[in-house]
């Protein structure tokens, strides 16, 4: 439903703030990756702020084998979800944080 305060509430939040500059040249594979993560986190930040009833959180399942990459992975899928779940389910904790299997992470 257009309008509603649900869909408002989901959109980018407007702010002064700007994302993080990206030059749109060519690049290698590496700096593409680190301005897509830079961004992420950019956005995870501020909608944590912008959004102080819920929990923003990021989650890095880690190296993952699946069909993507050729199975060449560390984790299989199954740990890769419970990383995902414990803390999507979780009932109180920080927000606007990056977490991976071992917990959070200071970045």
């Amino acid at each position: 439903m257009p309008g509603t305060d649900r869909t408002r509430a989901l959109r980018a939040p407007r702010r002064s703030a700007r994302a993080p500059e990206c030059d749109s040249g060519s690049g290698t594979q590496r700096d593409f990756a680190g301005r897509k993560f830079a961004h992420l986190h950019w956005y995870r930040r501020l909608y944590a702020r912008a959004l102080p009833g819920f929990r923003i959180n990021a989650v890095d399942p880690g190296f993952t084998a699946t069909a993507l990459n050729n199975h060449t992975g560390i984790g299989t899928p199954a740990q890769s979800a419970v990383t995902v779940a414990q803390i999507a389910l979780a009932i109180d904790g920080p927000s606007g944080r990056l977490f991976d299997s071992t917990g959070q992470v200071g970045w």
